[in-house]
């Protein structure tokens, strides 16, 4: 056979596909625009979800930012599981504010995180009664584009409740007839909250004695030095004078010099004010002269009790009070307390309040927030102090 001869075509095999697939024509036609297409569509998700944690961060900057200067999360934080079903208090954190921080805050932030700093400080004087305060703090916001909401006008319109049309209702004659409210006027949030501050100092200035206890009468100072501090208390003689005459007598003659703040109860909210424990310390135990905790005499009540008085004086922080055991009529004639924070939800009525401290709050403050003794003693937030504060002297001063 002749080299320039070909070999005859081999006959295809049955079922092979002779003629080129449009898939693959395609395919290898257009493979490097495809790729292209398909790194710029992952490059654009990429960046789409790059910007969206970008934006996600400054969210949460912002309201770290507006947490952090307005305590806000403390509306959140109870101390039990008991009011796990119970909503938030929304104006629960407005007391423990740090009003100087919080406005040095609103001034170093832009955009909305420093409105509603602002706005909340005017929630804050709102429920104070400050009316001057709000005013100055919603003409600071009105400066911002971001404080519209707060000032635009919205129509509340009533909602009527229709009467039933039953003969059993058209029977009823003691049911009063229904007549429709009266058509509210546009308002707006701002004013709708400088309207709830004029209506707080009104309130508060009929009724002084429900948010501050009143100056003591009483020119006596007495004057408590301790291992953690001065601390100086005032009292009430004209208000709760056997209660008065009988402690006065109990520090000048040294029954508590030497004692130590025998209990504690830390401050915790459990969301119902019944049962919310408020800062208290006791102090007039006689065996808390000894070194040894465990030699103290455990719910010590003294043999003699003072005549009951009606002070009408509240728990208000910072108070001194008798204590009372609930089988006795009277007050210890011994034990007393102080409060360091609001105790009227379970004190009012059953005890005697008598003085007011004036001078070194910190120091009773760092002795209610002290550690406890033991880890059950902290799970409960009653019991004897870690370290137990002593009493070093009393003096009375005219």
């Amino acid at each position: 056979m002749s080299a320039q001869q070909q070999a005859p075509e081999q006959a295809p095999i049955p079922g092979q596909i002779t003629t080129p697939n449009p898939i693959e024509i395609f395919w290898e036609r257009y493979k490097r625009p495809i790729q292209a297409l398909g790194w710029i569509l992952l490059l654009a998700i990429a960046a789409y979800y790059a910007v969206q944690y970008w934006n996600r961060l400054e969210r949460n900057k912002t309201w770290n930012a507006f947490i952090e200067a307005t305590r806000i999360d403390e509306a959140f934080k109870v101390d039990s599981d008991l009011a796990s079903f119970l909503p938030p208090d929304p104006v629960a954190h407005l007391d423990k504010i740090d009003e100087a921080e919080a406005e040095s805050k609103a001034d170093s932030l832009d955009g909305a995180a420093g409105v509603w700093i602002r706005w909340t400080l005017a929630c804050k004087a709102a429920k104070e009664g400050k009316v001057a305060r709000v005013e100055a703090l919603l003409s600071k916001m009105k400066q911002s584009p971001f404080a519209a909401p707060y000032f635009r006008k919205m129509d509340w319109p009533p909602v009527f409740v229709p009467k039933s049309d039953s003969e059993e209702a058209k029977k009823d004659s003691a049911r009063p007839t229904q007549e429709p409210p009266r058509e509210p006027k546009p308002t707006s949030l701002a004013s709708q909250l400088l309207h709830h501050a004029k209506k707080n100092a009104e309130f508060r200035r009929d009724h002084p004695e429900l948010f501050a206890p009143p100056e003591p009468d009483s020119k006596k100072t007495i004057v408590f030095e301790t291992t953690a501090g001065t601390f100086k208390v005032k009292l009430y003689e004209d208000r709760a004078p056997k209660h008065s005459k009988n402690f006065i007598e109990k520090c000048k003659s040294g029954f508590y010099k030497g004692l130590r703040f025998h209990k504690v109860q830390h401050p915790k909210v459990f969301g119902l004010p019944q049962f919310d424990l408020a800062g208290m310390t006791w102090l007039g135990n006689p065996s808390s002269k000894e070194e040894d905790k465990g030699k103290w005499a455990e719910d010590y009540a003294s043999a003699e009790t003072v005549e009951h008085e009606d002070s009408g004086l509240s728990h208000f922080p910072f108070m001194l009070a008798a204590e009372r055991k609930p089988d006795r009529l009277g007050s210890d004639s011994e034990v007393v307390y102080f409060t360091t924070t609001d105790a009227s939800a379970s004190r009012d009525g059953s005890n005697v309040v008598f003085g007011r401290v004036v001078e070194g709050k910190k120091v009773l403050r760092a002795i209610v927030e002290g550690e406890l003794s033991s880890t059950t003693e902290e799970n409960q937030g009653v019991g004897k102090p870690k370290v137990p504060v002593k009493v070093l002297s009393v003096k009375v001063v005219d």
